[in-house]
């Protein structure tokens, strides 16, 4: 009798662990692919430096964020960061960044920066920028 019960235990366990197997697979199979959001903006000239080309785009939940800078002026410029604000269509505060330059512009060149921010900030309309020198 303890025989039939024990095989009757082994055989139910195998069961539900073979179908649960199954069933993980269909779940994986059932995901579709994310969409990633990006925002991206208007460039802006402040000080002799134009920004462009800002993009934010999430990954993992992390929104990595590029733009290109260029010193539009004639002269060469020493900066070491720009600062810039972003917010919503309401005018809420979504993240304050930074682009770390820490470098002498030379006249019409172009760098591309990269900066981040843990959360997902692609619902900024606008963006903006303070020039450290």
């Amino acid at each position: 009798m303890k025989k039939k019960i024990l095989i009757g235990i082994t055989s139910l366990i195998i069961l539900v662990t073979l179908s649960g197997c199954g069933k993980e697979k269909k779940k994986e199979e059932e995901k579709k692919p994310e969409e990633t959001p990006v925002a991206s903006f208007e460039e802006q000239t402040i000080e002799g430096i134009k920004i462009s080309g800002l993009n934010l785009a999430v990954e993992e939940g992390m929104t990595n964020i590029l733009a290109v800078i260029e010193n539009t002026t004639e002269e060469s410029m020493y900066v070491t960061r720009i600062d810039f604000q972003l917010k919503d269509k309401e005018g809420n505060v979504l993240g304050d960044l930074f682009f770390w330059v820490d470098k002498t512009l030379e006249p019409n060149t172009t760098e591309v920066m990269q900066t981040g921010i843990s959360s997902d900030v692609t619902d900024a309309t606008t963006v903006e920028y303070k020039i450290v020198k």
